[in-house]
């Protein structure tokens, strides 16, 4: 019968063949996944949602609230993907 998609990994395949992830992210700044502060620092844990870890970051990797010193590059991007291999977390 049918089931819940899962959270995390992929649930899909779009029409072009490019993954579609669960809304949660697998995790920043922790062993082998990269930091999402440009001075090394910061992290999101697993679990949290893409836009959540950026909205956080602001905070998180400028005290000053400085946000450019998000990796902006590892987040979303407008077509609502992002990462090697690339996937999408956004509706599509």
């Amino acid at each position: 019968g049918p089931n819940g998609a899962p959270l995390r990994g992929r649930v899909g395949l779009s029409m072009n063949g490019v993954n579609i992830y669960g809304p949660e992210e697998a995790g920043f700044g922790f062993g082998s996944n990269p930091s999402p502060c440009s001075d090394g620092s910061g992290t999101c844990y697993a679990g949290v949602d893409v836009p959540t870890c950026e909205a956080s970051l602001e905070i998180t990797c400028d005290a000053e609230g400085n946000a450019s010193k998000i990796v902006h590059s590892l987040m979303l991007d407008t077509c609502g993907g992002h990462a090697t291999p690339y996937h999408y977390h956004n509706d599509l």
